[in-house]
């Protein structure tokens, strides 16, 4: 954060200062309706599940559906104060409209600075036990990582009347009771043709028919995922 991680703490926590900074030199110089807002451990849909950037729940996700074990970084007792990426969009919509349009409230927008966090913050252990009785791996704590985010500023909600509504462990159990819907859309295509050639020719299904082919891409689909849940349950 380029408040609360020291500038000098990461290139990227002073790259997030100096974005700030010119926004408020615009505002000052050229007149430019500006207004930054700090994002706190944003999470949701579509998030990234693999690369630098991917946060904690989604390098969860993945290792989750790659039957693979949750990698927990130190004791796991770090806390983040996670938000949910629709409160996030919402915080945006309230400060984009009313920069847009003069008025009273308008005035408290201009040139401020708002943070977008939850308010609560939940540690790495609790977001693991989220997922159930599944394995964990503990890893080398991370050189410069912090214990504890948190965001104590009311003024997103005193402002902009912005209120998150959203709790990441509920998250977590509508991600493990959709699991198996996304192991089927993620099923590699070639796996899934080999099984149903294999159903057609063993059972002699007319080959032209679309509504039978579908039909048998989703018996083979059913298997694979009925064969990855039994080597799971093991």
């Amino acid at each position: 954060s380029s408040k609360h991680h020291g500038l000098y703490g990461s290139p990227y926590a002073w790259s997030k200062y100096g974005g700030e900074e010119l926004c408020k030199l615009y505002n000052e110089v050229y007149y430019l309706n500006t207004a930054v807002r700090r994002f706190y451990n944003v999470y949701g849909e579509y998030q990234l599940t693999d690369g630098d950037y991917c946060c904690v729940l989604g390098i969860f996700e993945r290792q989750f559906s790659n039957g693979e074990p949750l990698t927990i970084t130190g004791d796991g007792e770090q806390r983040r104060d996670f938000t949910y990426v629709g409160d996030i969009v919402d915080g945006l919509v309230k400060c984009g409209k009313s920069l847009l349009i003069p008025n009273a409230y308008h005035a408290k927008i201009n040139g401020e600075s708002f943070e977008l966090g939850n308010g609560d913050n939940r540690s790495i252990n609790e977001l693991a036990e989220a997922f159930g009785d599944y394995p964990t791996e503990y890893i080398d704590a991370r050189p410069g990582e912090m214990r504890e985010t948190l965001n104590t500023d009311d003024k997103a909600r005193d402002v902009l009347k912005w209120i998150p509504t959203s709790d990441i462990i509920k998250f977590i159990k509508l991600i493990k009771s959709i699991f198996p819907q996304i192991i089927i859309e993620r099923i590699d295509e070639r796996y899934t043709s080999k099984i149903s050639s294999l159903i057609i020719r063993q059972s002699g299904i007319n080959r032209k028919s679309r509504m039978n082919k579908s039909i048998i891409d989703k018996i083979s689909a059913s298997l694979i995922l009925e064969s990855y849940l039994i080597k799971m349950n093991k």
